[in-house]
């Protein structure tokens, strides 16, 4: 991913279980990808689910978990390449 070619259209947040978690909607070369910060989600270990045409990476992060959500597996891995290089926790 490159913040100057694949721009963050959205950035919010939103319910997910009983909290709050950060949403980001990054529009990249192959198509959208949604990324969840999720500081309460524990994420033992990463994961791959894929389901009706979308792939996810759940990611530890911190005490809680990074999804990162597209149709594109291309996208969805230049996404997660980004995340693993620029996001850091905040400190707890």
């Amino acid at each position: 991913m490159d913040p100057s070619t694949d721009p963050v259209v959205y950035a919010g947040t939103c319910g997910l279980g009983d909290g709050t978690v950060a949403h980001l909607v990054i529009d990249t070369p192959f198509g959208p990808v949604t990324v969840l910060v999720m500081p309460d989600q524990a994420v033992p270990k990463r994961r791959q689910i894929g389901d009706d045409g979308l792939r996810a990476v759940l990611l530890p992060f911190g005490n809680g978990g990074l999804a990162v959500v597209g149709q594109s597996p291309e996208a969805v891995t230049r996404v997660e390449a980004f995340a693993r290089r620029a996001l850091r926790p905040a400190p707890t």
